[in-house]
């Protein structure tokens, strides 16, 4: 039900992936991606996937008790640590009727992920994140940077058209470098980029990066709960009923517009 392709876990032993120059296409799974990493437990795993294609996976379950993420990477816990570079995720799928998010990718209680040169175009999530989705939780912090990538066309059914930010009972801290979001769109909020975190520990940071035509009716490109630093970047021709760049919805908000 996990791990359609590669399934990886740190159950007993320290663990080490490396996924080079791979293609990963039209894998199923039911619950979570084509290569799941669990970092759950008193070992470690780490992985290092770069220069693969994830094209056309799906994670499909419509089980009321199960949930779907990533339909093309799943790392879960505090001790995966890794880095996805020089990839393309194309045409991914998360569908379910139980938190659908992570269209390509999920990144989940805990862990430090760095991504850096990867294009994300095409892929869907029903609910929140089309390309990537993060989310902290069990008092554990999620730790991720994305550099040097672009979102074409990703889609969300709710919120995070291209990426989804979610803060659980631990504190999530997302930083997004130097990247491009074109024409992504979610229906509800956040066309580009969905920050639900709600506490000042927690932070999305976002510098050099370019919006370009993405779409929600309550914030274009960018809508924040919380925290949210925006310095040298640029938003052009996104739209919103409300907010067609930013939307801030909490009046007590800490933000810097640089």
């Amino acid at each position: 039900s996990t791990g359609a392709a590669i399934y990886i876990s740190d159950k007993y032993n320290d663990v080490t992936l490396t996924v080079i120059d791979s293609t990963f296409d039209a894998n199923l799974v039911a619950d979570c991606g084509a290569v799941a990493i669990y970092g759950n437990n008193s070992k470690g795993v780490k992985y290092e996937i770069s220069g693969s294609e994830f094209t056309d996976n799906v994670a499909y379950n419509m089980d009321p008790e199960a949930c779907c993420a990533g339909a093309a990477v799943y790392t879960e816990g505090v001790n995966a640590t890794g880095t996805i570079s020089n990839s393309k995720f194309i045409g991914n799928i998360v569908d379910s009727t139980v938190f659908p998010n992570g269209g390509a990718v999920k990144i989940q209680f805990g862990g430090d992920a760095t991504i850096e040169g990867c294009t994300f175009e095409n892929n869907s999530a029903a609910l929140t994140g089309g390309a990537i989705d993060v989310q902290s939780m069990d008092g554990v912090d999620t730790f991720v940077t994305i550099d040097d990538c672009t979102f074409v066309n990703n889609t969300a059914g709710s919120a995070g058209g291209a990426i989804a930010v979610l803060q659980g009972s631990g504190n999530s801290y997302v930083s997004v470098l130097n990247s491009r979001f074109i024409e992504n769109e979610a229906a509800n909020v956040g066309g580009a980029i969905y920050a639900a975190v709600a506490n000042g520990a927690s932070e999305v940071y976002v510098e050099g990066s370019n919006f370009t035509s993405n779409n929600a009716p309550e914030g274009g490109a960018i809508y924040a709960l919380d925290d949210l630093d925006v310095k040298t970047s640029l938003f052009e021709a996104n739209n919103a009923s409300t907010g067609a760049a930013i939307y801030i919805s909490d009046k007590y908000n800490d933000v810097t517009l640089t």
